[in-house]
């Protein structure tokens, strides 16, 4: 890093990055949640390939929070941890109701593509803190959700949009 980059990384302009960072913990938090409440109450003639989709959902989901949280820890920030602080600063709905088979898969990929503008966006933040590393880690983030929503849009025969 050359010196011009260390004085434009700032403590407050990691501190933006780390707040981006922790919403989308807070929106993965909400999704997962979603996802696995998806698989528990799934029915009807889909039932074991949704069944196992919303696994895969979950378990990716899983790994993403991991992955926000460890970089948060590596800007030496303390990621967001609680369900309560999750609620407060998700952009996300939780989903009390039992939706029909294609309504879940529908509700599952919006979700996904809110995730994946909120990743645009936080993107810039990150390119004008100079945060390489977070950066270089939600273009791979981006490429793998778009693929995630393509496929579920491709179930319910929608066009792909993100």
């Amino acid at each position: 890093m050359t010196r011009t980059q260390e004085k434009t990384r700032t403590k407050a302009n990691l501190s933006q990055v780390v707040e981006h960072l922790n919403r989308m913990i807070a929106d993965n938090i909400v999704y997962y949640q979603k996802v696995r409440h998806y698989h528990w109450n799934i029915i009807g003639d889909q039932f074991f390939p949704l069944h196992a989709v919303f696994e895969q959902e979950y378990e990716t989901t899983s790994e993403v929070i991991d992955l926000l949280a460890e970089r948060v820890r590596a800007l030496g920030q303390i990621p967001l941890h609680t369900l309560d602080a999750a609620l407060s600063a998700t952009n996300l709905e939780e989903d009390e109701a039992v939706p029909v088979q294609k309504e879940m898969v529908r509700r599952a990929a919006n979700d996904l593509a809110r995730m994946v503008a909120e990743m645009n966006n936080i993107h810039q933040v990150m390119e004008e803190a100079n945060d390489y590393g977070s950066t270089n880690m939600i273009e791979d983030l981006i490429e793998k959700t778009e693929k995630r929503i393509w496929m579920l849009r491709s179930f319910l025969g929608e066009p792909i949009r993100t």
